[in-house]
C-alpha cells in the first residue's frame, strides 16, 4: 500500500503545496500541446522531482503521459545514491471513505450515521425497495447525508426479498448519490463482497461476531482483507447461557477475545476494529437487561 499523486500536469514548483505524507510521484510529461505533443523534456522533468527527492518526500518516483525511456533513465540518474524518504511511525488512524473520507479522531470519535432502515425510514425504505423503485431509495441515503450523516448504513437484508438481486439496482445509484463512506449492513458473505465491489474508498462491513464460534471471522475477515474494509465487531459469542453479553464484563471480555483474534491470528489491523457494545434499551422490559442496568445505576452511585 502507498499513498502518492500523479501529476497531470508535471511537477509543479510550488512545492509547498506537496503533501509531506506523500510517498510516490509520478507525473505526466506536461500537458500535451494542440498536437497532443508532451513538452516536458528528461532533464527538465527530472529537475523538477529532485526537488521533491531533496525533500525527503518520495520512497516512489516514475512518469506517466509523455514520459519516455529517457525520462525514466533520468529520473533513475538524478536519483542515484540519494535517500528515499523515512516512513513515519505507524499512527493507527481510522479512516473511511467513499469519494469523500473521515477519520475517527479520539478527540472526537463518534461518527454520525445514517441507516435506511432507521426508525423514521424503514417503513418507506422497505415499500420503496419491494416497488423497486431505487432512485427514490437511494434517495433516503442521500437526504441522510444532507442532513449531516458521515457514514450511510445500508441494509438490503430481507426475509422477503433476494437481497443479492437488490444489490446492483440499489448500488448503481447509490454510489452516484453519496460521496460518504458506506456501511454495509448485512450477515451474508456473498452479498457482503458483492456490496464492496461497487463501494469506492474504505468501506465498513457490519458486522461480525462470535456466535458460532470463529466461523464469521473466517468467511468474512478474507473479505474485509481483499477489499480494505474495516470490521464491526459485535459482542456476542457461543455462550450457552449468555451469548449475548449484557453486563459490562462480559461485554469487555468478548470484546478483548475478538481483538486479540483478529489482530493476532487474522492479521486485522488495530484501527480497522470497531466495536458495538449492543447496548439494548431498558424499556423492552427483559429482566436480564434490567437487572444489567440496576446493577450499573447501583455502581454509579
Amino acid at each position: 500500500m502507498r499513498d502518492g499523486a500523479r501529476v497531470y500536469d508535471g511537477p509543479h514548483p510550488d512545492t509547498e503545496c506537496f503533501d509531506r505524507r506523500v510517498c510516490s510521484c509520478y507525473p505526466n510529461a506536461g500537458l500535451p500541446d494542440e498536437e497532443g505533443k508532451y513538452l516536458e523534456t528528461p532533464e527538465s522533468l527530472a529537475a523538477q522531482l529532485e526537488k521533491f527527492v531533496d525533500h525527503g518526500w518520495l520512497n516512489l518516483v516514475g512518469g506517466c503521459c509523455g514520459t519516455t525511456e529517457k525520462h525514466i533513465r533520468a529520473i533513475a540518474q538524478m536519483v542515484e545514491g540519494k535517500k528515499p524518504r523515512v516512513r513515519p511511525a505507524e499512527a493507527h488512524r481510522a479512516i473511511y471513505s467513499g469519494v469523500e473520507t473521515i477519520e475517527a479522531e479520539r478527540e472526537h470519535a463518534a461518527a454520525t450515521g445514517g441507516r435506511t432502515d432507521e426508525r423514521d425510514w424503514s417503513r418507506l425504505f422497505k415499500n420503496l425497495v419491494a416497488e423497486e423503485k431505487w432512485d427514490e431509495a437511494t434517495d433516503i441515503a442521500r437526504r441522510q447525508v444532507k442532513g449531516g450523516a458521515q457514514v450511510v448504513d445500508v441494509c438490503l437484508q430481507s426475509t422477503e426479498r433476494e437481497e443479492k438481486k437488490d444489490i446492483p439496482e440499489f448500488y448503481e445509484k447509490l454510489i452516484r448519490k453519496i460521496k460518504a463512506p458506506v456501511m454495509i449492513d448485512t450477515t451474508d458473505p456473498a452479498a457482503i463482497e458483492m456490496a464492496l465491489t461497487y463501494c469506492q474508498g474504505k468501506s465498513i462491513i457490519n458486522s461480525i461476531n462470535l456466535e458460532d464460534g470463529e466461523e464469521k471471522f473466517e468467511k468474512v475477515v478474507p473479505i474485509a482483507h481483499d477489499y480494505g474494509a474495516a470490521l464491526v465487531v459485535g459482542c456476542i459469542d457461543e455462550d450457552p447461557v449468555q451469548a449475548q453479553a449484557f453486563s459490562r464484563e462480559r461485554k469487555l471480555a468478548i470484546a478483548q477475545r475478538s481483538y486479540e483474534l483478529l489482530t493476532k491470528k487474522y492479521d486485522i489491523a488495530p484501527e480497522d476494529i470497531v466495536f458495538d457494545p449492543l447496548v439494548f434499551p431498558c424499556a423492552t422490559g427483559d429482566e436480564i437487561i434490567l437487572a444489567a442496568q440496576w446493577r450499573r445505576w447501583k455502581e454509579s452511585g
